[in-house]
């Protein structure tokens, strides 16, 4: 994002405080509750959302050095993410070829992976490598049977993937051009993981995203942390999928009196961004979240 497009969204946020107004949209508008708990629904989104498109799926930091492996998730198909000897990022159907056995669990560094069922092994590169008994097995039904792998795109510290071996993934064409931008201010190329947790919610896939489009709740849900620090005049930009809410810090105020040319290059407000169709990321050039909430078995 250019300066001129920043400056423009913290004179618009200084403007709201002084006239003691909060963006609004066009209309009030309340959601159905069945978007949330309908199986048929659930079922769709699973299979229109989540298994025919691309993911953001990981920055670059969750598998950073090579050899190192990170084992996810895509709507419950197990996905493998892999760095190869040559720095090189894959990702493969965690699933042996022989039994489908997952191979990995987590994250970490191998040289290969083995299947903890009958031994078959595979490289990083998902060749397969060895088999216990081969001469058990005619030499064409050990053709072929490497990983499956995935397409996969890593730019800017970010990394698509495609759930089906033969999908299409285009950097550009997934984030457009604004939130491309916003990706690539980032840098996310240079960060490295501090920690992660996983958790199973009893809520709807979309409530945790929805969570990440308003700034209604800060004040109440975040009383110690986010919301002392924030102004209320939160701002949304609409980028047709995705979509961002701009948190103002009140440091913002402090440039009301001082000239525009004199104000920093990195102004006081920070960026939550919803990725569609269930990744948000966000944060500073100091520390990055990367949340993705994942449908279960039910709504």
């Amino acid at each position: 994002m250019d300066r001129s497009t920043r400056v423009a969204i913290a004179k618009r946020i200084i403007d709201f405080h002084e006239q003691d107004r909060d963006e609004m949209g066009e209309v009030s508008w309340e959601t159905d509750i069945g978007r949330f708990t309908d199986k048929a629904r659930f079922e769709l989104e699973r299979q229109e959302f989540f298994l025919k498109r691309p993911q953001l799926i990981a920055y670059s930091a969750d598998f950073p050095e090579n050899g190192d492996y990170y084992a996810t998730e895509i709507a419950g198909k197990p996905i493998l993410l892999v760095r190869g000897k040559d720095g090189q990022a894959h990702a493969f159907l965690n699933a042996c070829r022989h039994r489908g056995v997952k191979l990995a669990e987590g994250c970490g560094n191998a040289k290969g992976f083995t299947c903890p069922y009958h031994g078959w092994t595979f490289a990083l590169n998902g060749d397969l490598t060895s088999v216990p008994s081969r001469q058990a097995f005619e030499p064409e039904q050990l053709k072929d049977r490497g990983l499956i792998e995935l397409p996969l795109v890593e730019k800017h510290g970010v990394v698509l993937v495609h759930p089906q071996p033969g999908g299409h993934v285009d950097y550009d064409e997934f984030f457009g051009p604004e939130m491309g931008g916003i990706v690539a201010d980032y840098k996310l190329e240079d960060f490295r993981l501090v920690g992660e947790y996983r958790a199973p919610a009893r809520i709807n896939w979309k409530h945790a995203v929805d969570g990440g489009l308003e700034g209604y709740h800060v004040p109440y849900l975040h009383p110690t942390t986010v919301g002392p620090g924030t102004l209320r005049q939160f701002m949304h930009l609409d980028f047709g999928l995705h979509q961002t809410l701009v948190s103002p810090r009140k440091e913002i105020l402090e440039l009301k009196n001082v000239p525009e040319e004199q104000w920093p290059e990195q102004l006081p407000f920070g960026f939550t961004n919803a990725i569609f169709p269930n990744t948000s990321v966000g944060g500073s050039s100091h520390i990055m979240f990367f949340q993705r909430s994942e449908p279960g078995e039910e709504p």
